[in-house]
């Protein structure tokens, strides 16, 4: 449903088996994540059921809201226990610049993520996007992150510095963000 001109809000209760979720490019689309995606990437969600959704080696899981509406905070439990040791080479990419997006990132909203190839956390141009950056470092895989122009404050984490998997950092406009770049970006 890319550039389309849809209205209203997102179905809260559907079935989706898919590797990818996009209502990108819909400025009429609004309202908060929808549950249906808690249920689809976090087994707690799942109440022990059988998950349709099949991580083989090597996929691709993208929830793209990118240009939307969209509002509320960032579920923290979204990609909690989605994967485990047999879901090696799997690519993320959950990206929603440009929306409502409002609140704090979650201190662990990547924690449970050690298997994925690589991740990309698009969360740029979220005026309401406040607080400080979480201190997670991936202990596998390549990670992207892009917050520019929201309202970040507090200082980098300290744990990035040694994070030789964080490979891009936007974090332009943040005018109340401190810190020091990461030598490992600084030497790339």
């Amino acid at each position: 449903v890319h550039n389309r001109i849809f209205t209203g809000g997102l179905i809260q209760n559907a079935s989706i088996s898919a590797f990818a979720f996009s209502v990108e490019g819909n400025p009429g689309i609004d309202g908060p994540i929808p549950e249906y995606l808690l249920w689809y990437t976090n087994p707690a969600k799942r109440n022990n059921q059988i998950f349709a959704l099949v991580m083989d080696p090597g996929a691709f899981l993208s929830i793209s809201f990118r240009g939307t509406q969209v509002s509320g905070s960032i579920p923290e439990i979204l990609f909690h226990g989605a994967f485990n040791e047999s879901s090696t080479g799997v690519s993320i990419n959950f990206d929603a610049f440009n929306t409502k997006l409002s609140g704090e990132i979650p201190p662990n909203f990547l924690a449970n993520l050690n298997t994925p190839s690589s991740f990309y956390l698009t969360l740029g141009l979220n005026a309401e996007l406040t607080g400080s950056l979480p201190a997670f470092c991936r202990p596998t895989g390549s990670f992207y992150l892009n917050v520019e122009n929201c309202n970040m404050t507090g200082s980098l984490p300290s744990a990035w510095d040694s994070c030789p998997n964080l490979k891009t950092l936007s974090i332009s406009g943040n005018q109340y963000l401190t810190g020091t770049i990461p030598t490992n970006l600084l030497n790339s």
